[in-house]
C-alpha cells in the first residue's frame, strides 16, 4: 500500500527519490476536491522545506503556491504528528517509513 485517505486528504509514503529540483518530499498529502498538495520535504541543499498548493477562491481554477524553509526541530515534531495521525487511522506502513526518515534526520 503506497498511501491511505484520512478524511478528504490522501497520505502518501516519503519519496525515495529526488524530484527534477532535488527536492524530495517526506511528508506529503493531497485533497482532490478541491485540490490541495501539502509537502514537507528536503531540499538538495539539507534544507527542510513546507510546500502548499491551493485554490485561491474557493471553486477558483487559480492556484496558489507557499513555499517557506523551516526548522530542522519543526520537521521533527511534524514527523512525530504525521507518524501518529497515521497510527490512528491504519497507516502502518507510512508509520514505519516516517519513523525511518526521522532515524536519518537525527544523524
Amino acid at each position: 500500500m503506497k498511501g491511505i485517505f484520512i478524511g478528504n486528504f490522501y497520505h502518501c509514503m516519503p519519496s525515495k527519490i529526488p524530484d527534477d529540483d532535488g527536492k524530495r518530499a517526506i511528508i506529503n498529502y493531497y485533497c482532490f476536491g478541491p485540490i490541495e498538495v501539502v509537502i514537507y520535504g528536503i531540499t538538495s541543499t539539507n534544507e527542510y522545506y513546507f510546500d502548499y498548493t491551493y485554490p485561491e477562491l474557493w471553486g477558483d481554477a487559480e492556484l496558489e503556491h507557499e513555499y517557506n524553509i523551516i526548522t530542522k526541530e519543526k520537521m521533527l515534531k511534524l514527523i512525530d504528528e504525521e507518524i501518529e495521525l497515521c497510527e490512528r487511522n491504519g497507516g502502518a506502513n507510512i508509520a514505519e517509513a516516517l519513523r525511518n526518515e526521522r532515524k536519518l534526520i537525527e544523524k
